[in-house]
């Protein structure tokens, strides 16, 4: 296990307080952090998933943002969908959503293999024609399958809503994505 500081300590102590509140039968397998924040690979029902709980006044916003999304892209291929939120309409607690297993694509490494360039330049279109762009899109928010056959999108949790017409805002995600190709 990768050694963690006295913050990151007190965020995972308090998401893992949040996962047992939400759903006491739910197994923690392990924890990836973006920054401080812990992302909790959880089992449930014998079903792999991610945990992700509102840690900071932040979250009290991009929690919901990344709910919403989801939601309105539950169509969309590509992406890893929201499967449960836990809360009320005036405090989103967590979202469980879909485990994709891989790894994280390493920053400095480009996609080579051109079915999975395709494959990301489909769901950032299909994401766009929702009406969605800004998506933060850089290595860490992508998981490549060990194998190097699949890819997908991990976090939108920093997507704006966009005019359908707003082409500078697309074309900064289309920029981004081709940063990642050779």
């Amino acid at each position: 296990m990768t050694q963690i500081d006295e913050t990151q300590k007190r965020y995972l102590d308090r998401a893992l307080d949040i996962l047992t509140e939400c759903e006491p039968s739910m197994e923690h397998l392990e924890t990836f952090y973006s920054g401080p924040y812990p992302v909790l690979h959880v089992k449930y029902q014998g079903i792999e998933y991610i945990f992700k709980s509102a840690l900071r006044i932040l979250d009290n916003e991009l929690l919901p943002n990344e709910a919403r999304i989801l939601g309105d892209l539950k169509d969309v291929k590509g992406i890893t969908h929201l499967v449960q939120k836990y809360g009320n309409k005036s405090y989103l607690k967590a979202i469980l959503k879909e485990f994709f297993p891989g790894r994280e694509l390493p920053f400095e490494e480009k996609i080579r293999y051109k079915p999975l360039q395709k494959k990301l330049e489909d769901t950032i279109r299909e994401i766009h024609e929702v009406g969605y762009a800004l998506l933060d899109i850089y290595e860490g928010n992508i998981i490549i399958t060990e194998d190097g056959n699949d890819v997908c999108f991990i976090d939108l949790i920093h997507g704006h809503t966009t005019a359908t017409t707003d082409n500078r805002k697309r074309n900064i995600d289309r920029c981004l994505l081709r940063q990642l190709f050779i």
